[in-house]
């Protein structure tokens, strides 16, 4: 190692300790700025990199470290936590993997493995490392909610009932725990016990969309679909292109009777996510809801067909939201067909989940 790279580095390893986290970055990079070649230094950078949030140089530094040294188990860990924040699923799935081939217990890179399933909706495959993650760590929190949330959708859901809450037993802050408990409860209709979690949750951290968006599924599964739109709304507020959140949106948008925000709401999501088979399938069901029939059903025809909703169809429903909008709501709002659709009948309503133990 250079002297003077050396310096900086010691120094970095002090300010380290001393949870100047920053302050330990900056001098990480000038002691790697005076010897690049230095994988110690490489490796401590890139890392302090990770750790203050800048994924992408991160990970172009662990890359480097892993075409320079291959066998280099910890940079290879990193390089796929790197890749699974990024959304880079799949080289973050083959990382883990790799590094898993060499070291099969490998705490971080079970974890990390099972995780980045969990995103590609592996369930099943995401099982095999989270047992194995929870026979290695069975008080760890970490390992327990994984476990969970494999678990989470069974027929029978009572182990992941009981690794939540046993999870919770050790540290009743653990958010995703929380979160997914409150979300398996709803899902087995004890939806009162799941608005008390989801709202600890975001009373924790009032920045996470998904805590507010598990919080509005409760609500609604209790019947507070006033309390449901405005945790729905809070959702989107903080993460405005997430189509999912979007359609909880309109869907309960119809139930309010605000078809038209309803079908507002679907283009929105069309706008973003035109090849989404459900925002399509919503358009055509707020369309058919508000008694335009015949273009509904042309829409819920493109969502069954897979194909994207004709521009002419398109023009016709943006021309009824603008004359919507400029239009009191007691008045008619002229047709956006012609004249074949009538008055809908009433709406089909989303069937309640299945009784679970949990």
């Amino acid at each position: 190692m250079d002297p003077e790279a050396r310096s900086y580095y010691e120094k970095a390893q002090a300010l380290e300790k001393e949870g100047k986290t920053d302050a330990a970055l900056a001098a990480y990079l000038s002691a790697l700025e005076r010897d690049p070649e230095d994988l110690d230094i490489s490796y401590k950078a890139a890392t302090s990199l990770l750790r203050t949030g800048h994924l992408d140089e991160a990970a172009s530094q662990f890359r480097r470290i892993v075409f320079i040294a291959p066998d280099h188990i910890s940079a290879r860990t990193n390089l796929g936590n790197c890749q699974l924040l990024l959304g880079d699923h799949e080289n973050a799935e083959a990382n883990f993997q790799q590094v898993l081939e060499t070291t099969p217990d490998n705490n971080n890179a079970l974890f990390g493995l099972g995780c980045v399933r969990m995103k590609l909706g592996k369930t099943e495959e995401a099982r095999e490392p989270a047992e194995h993650l929870l026979q290695l760590l069975p008080e760890s929190v970490e390992a327990l909610t994984l476990y969970a949330e494999t678990r989470a959708r069974d027929l029978q859901s009572s182990s992941a009932g009981a690794a939540f809450r046993k999870a919770l037993s050790i540290d009743d802050r653990y958010t995703p725990a929380l979160l997914g408990l409150s979300e398996l409860l709803t899902r087995s209709n004890r939806s009162k016990e799941a608005v008390i979690l989801a709202q600890r949750a975001v009373d924790m951290d009032a920045s996470n969309p998904l805590g507010y968006r598990i919080l509005g599924d409760a609500y609604q599964f209790t019947g507070e679909n006033d309390k449901a739109y405005y945790a729905f709304e809070k959702a989107r507020s903080r993460a405005p292109k997430d189509i999912d959140i979007i359609l909880r949106l309109s869907a309960l948008q119809r139930k309010r009777k605000n078809v038209d925000e309803a079908l507002a709401l679907a283009r929105e999501g069309y706008r973003l996510k035109p090849d989404n088979k459900a925002v399509v399938s919503a358009i055509g069901t707020a369309l058919t809801a508000l008694g335009l029939r015949s273009v509904g059903r042309d829409v819920l025809k493109y969502a069954a067909e897979g194909r994207p909703i004709a521009e002419d169809s398109l023009n016709r429903i943006d021309a009824f939201l603008q004359n919507r909008s400029r239009q009191p709501k007691e008045e008619t709002v002229a047709p956006l067909s012609d004249g074949k659709d009538s008055d809908t009948g009433p709406e089909t309503e989303e069937q309640s989940p299945t009784n679970q133990d949990v």
